[in-house]
C-alpha cells in the first residue's frame, strides 16, 4: 500500500491547527475579560499579511479585533501617535504593526513605540521553532497567528 506523506502530513497540520484552535477558543472564553487585538496596518505593495486570515481567526475566537489601515503615504508622526493612542486603551490585549516591504526600514523604529505590554510580534525564537516545523508559507502563517494570539492571551490574563 502507497501511503501518500505529503496528503498525511497536511492532514496532520490542519488537524493540528484545528485543534491549537479549539484549545485556544476554550481559554479565551473561560477568560472573565474579553481579549482585543488591535492592529496598525500600512497598506501598499508587499504586504505580506493575510488581513482577512487574521480577522476571521479573531471571529472564530471570542477576540475583538480592530483594524487600522492606514495609507502608505501617511507621516510618521501620524502612525506614532496612533500606536500611543493604542498603548493608553487598556483593553487592547495585543498590538501589531504591519507595512510594505518599501517602508520595512521604519519597521523597528515603530515597534520601538509599542508598550512591552502589547507588544505580540514573535522574536526570532518564535520565528525558529516555525520553521522546523517544514511548514509551506500559509501554514507558517497561520501558526504565526494563533502563537501571537497566545501572547495577547497572556497579557489578557497577566491585566484580569
Amino acid at each position: 500500500m502507497d501511503i501518500d506523506m505529503n496528503g498525511l502530513g497536511s492532514q496532520y497540520i490542519k488537524r493540528s491547527f484545528e485543534s491549537l484552535t479549539d484549545d485556544l477558543e476554550f481559554l479565551f472564553e473561560r477568560l472573565n475579560v474579553p481579549v482585543c487585538l488591535a492592529a496598525v496596518l500600512i497598506d501598499g505593495p508587499n504586504t505580506a499579511i493575510s488581513r482577512d486570515l487574521l480577522r476571521k481567526t479573531c471571529d472564530s475566537l471570542p477576540i475583538r479585533y480592530s483594524e487600522y489601515l492606514l495609507p502608505q503615504n501617511i507621516g510618521l508622526e501620524k502612525v506614532v501617535a496612533l500606536i500611543e493612542s493604542l498603548n493608553r486603551e487598556k483593553d487592547i490585549h495585543g498590538l501589531i504593526i504591519e507595512v510594505p516591504s518599501s517602508l520595512e526600514s521604519k519597521l523597528n523604529l515603530l515597534y520601538g513605540y509599542i508598550s512591552p505590554q502589547k507588544d505580540i510580534r514573535l522574536n526570532d525564537e518564535d520565528y525558529h521553532k516555525i520553521e522546523k516545523f517544514g511548514l509551506d508559507p500559509h501554514e507558517k502563517y497561520i501558526l504565526s497567528i494563533l502563537m501571537m494570539l497566545e501572547k495577547a492571551f497572556n497579557t489578557a490574563v497577566y491585566q484580569a
